[in-house]
């Protein structure tokens, strides 16, 4: 059984079984490793997507603002879009919603 957590809280469990079918197409002695190679790509795509329709959507926003030039580092470009009075995350933007 292989038990896979995130920040203390369990995220998902693999039966004996299951590592079993896994290890008939992965060296059992490399499967943990593989397995935490696996969620470190699904979360570097899921972060280069949602990075992707940050920029797509404040790129039209920020002019708008008054902003005339961007930084081209990731996090430097995420941290002036929140620095922007307009901007709510996904959890505000549901709320008002509502």
């Amino acid at each position: 059984m292989i038990t896979i957590t995130v920040n203390g809280t369990h995220a998902y469990t693999l039966t004996d079984v299951q590592v079993d079918i896994l290890a008939n197409e992965i060296n059992r002695d490399e499967l943990e490793q593989q397995l935490a190679a696996f969620v470190v790509r699904e979360i570097v795509r899921r972060y280069e997507i949602a990075f992707e329709n940050l920029k797509k959507e404040w790129d039209k926003k920020l002019p708008a603002l008054g902003v005339t030039s961007a930084p081209i580092n990731c996090e430097d470009y995420a941290c002036l879009v929140f620095a922007q009075p307009t901007y709510s995350d996904k959890k505000a933007r549901d709320s008002e919603n509502e």
